[in-house]
């Protein structure tokens, strides 16, 4: 075992101006930087939906901006239509919304299912990363 470390077989430990001795750490180190991309993100996500179920369950008649973004609310605005003619600006029906973008059937007077809210934020983070995206596009040219 001592020979093995010894010899400088090791790719954490080598520090040989060899470079091919090195590489095949970095596969797993980006695999594990991706992972812990990907973790970060779903945790975020599983905070900010909990958080925004709450404040609407505590605070139904409060202002949207509390929980969410200017740009959000007006993202929102458009992609659902509510049957009245001036919706109310309020966080529960904003959240409401947000579970009708994520699937849930609509909801009359009964609070918005967590999981609906969760998917409808990530339909919606989906949705503003792709106007970004078309934006630039056509920007360059």
């Amino acid at each position: 075992m001592t020979g093995w470390l010894a010899t400088g077989t090791n790719a954490m430990y080598d520090t040989a101006p060899d470079n091919r001795r090195i590489r095949p750490l970095h596969g797993p180190l980006r695999r594990l930087a991706r992972i812990a991309n990907r973790t970060a993100a779903f945790w975020l996500i599983v905070w900010r939906t909990l958080w925004l179920a709450a404040l609407s369950r505590i605070e139904p008649d409060s202002r949207p901006q509390m929980a969410l973004a200017d740009r959000e609310i007006r993202l929102l605005d458009r992609l659902t239509v509510d049957a009245s003619s001036v919706p109310p600006a309020t966080l529960s029906a904003y959240t409401r919304k947000l579970a009708l973008i994520g699937g849930d059937h609509p909801p009359s007077d009964r609070q918005a299912h967590i999981l609906a809210v969760w998917r409808g934020l990530t339909r919606l983070v989906d949705i503003q990363l792709a106007a970004e995206l078309r934006v630039s596009k056509y920007r360059r040219c």
